[in-house]
């Protein structure tokens, strides 16, 4: 079967049966509404759960490890907790999506890893920055070492499939001014509204940098993957004040 892949910030029909199964599956620990159409950040709370419990990757992207987990769950009936709808309609959904949406896909399913393990992961100013295994995940050595935020957005670039966003052909440097002098020179700079997740957001405190984590849509303020000093998290684009909005190159 040819599976969906589903993620925070997906609407329709096939997010509410991926809820309906999840709450099959995680009962009265189900954050999420039974039936619900947005993948909201209730549903990847659930995702994330489910994941951790089945020992699977834990990124809260709903991918074919996550839908077999689902779909080998059993009511007391003895059928799939996936009903026959559900599975049509995320057969349905299950499509090539463009290269750049794959890289940004991607990305965003390195942040929702380092989201998972943040408490584990010291803020350093440490060269060179981790890097992804192809599995999506970090080595131990790489997870307690540690990074900052400018070491974490090229980490996941790289991870994606991006271009090196420092220009420097992911040579385990770079640091914010590289960042936003390579933005100057190939002239990536665009504004928030135009941004998709993998994006990078420029800060005037502090020379800090921010990657979306959703695409910004019209009178919209999106949500940003944060790894600084403060807390590891997920923000309003606008928490603090923006300097520029540097493009990825997928």
């Amino acid at each position: 079967m040819a599976w969906a892949t589903l993620e925070y910030g997906d609407r329709g029909s096939a997010v509410s049966g991926l809820t309906r199964g999840l709450h099959y599956a995680l009962g009265s620990a189900a954050a999420s509404a039974k039936e619900q159409s947005s993948y909201d950040y209730a549903v990847q709370r659930d995702v994330m759960l489910l994941q951790r419990r089945a020992r699977i990757i834990v990124d809260g992207v709903v991918g074919a490890a996550t839908w077999t987990v689902l779909a080998r769950l059993k009511k007391p009936s003895g059928r799939s907790v996936l009903d026959a709808r559900a599975k049509m309609l995320i057969r349905r959904r299950a499509k090539t999506k463009p290269a750049g949406d794959v890289v940004r896909d991607r990305i965003v399913s390195g942040q929702n890893w380092l989201l998972a393990h943040r408490y584990q992961m010291p803020y350093a100013q440490v060269r060179p920055y981790p890097h992804f295994r192809s599995n999506g995940t970090l080595s131990t050595s790489d997870l307690y070492r540690g990074t900052d935020c400018s070491g974490s957005v090229t980490a996941l670039c790289e991870y994606g499939g991006a271009r090196d966003p420092n220009g420097l052909d992911y040579d385990g440097t770079g640091y914010t001014g590289t960042l936003r002098g390579h933005a100057r020179a190939t002239r990536t700079m665009i504004a928030l509204s135009q941004a998709k997740r993998g994006d990078l957001t420029h800060y005037t405190d502090s020379d800090h940098v921010a990657q979306l984590h959703e695409d910004a849509g019209p009178g919209d303020v999106p949500i940003v993957f944060s790894f600084g000093s403060f807390p590891c998290g997920l923000y309003a684009a606008t928490y603090r004040s923006i300097v520029m909005v540097q493009r990825v190159e997928v």
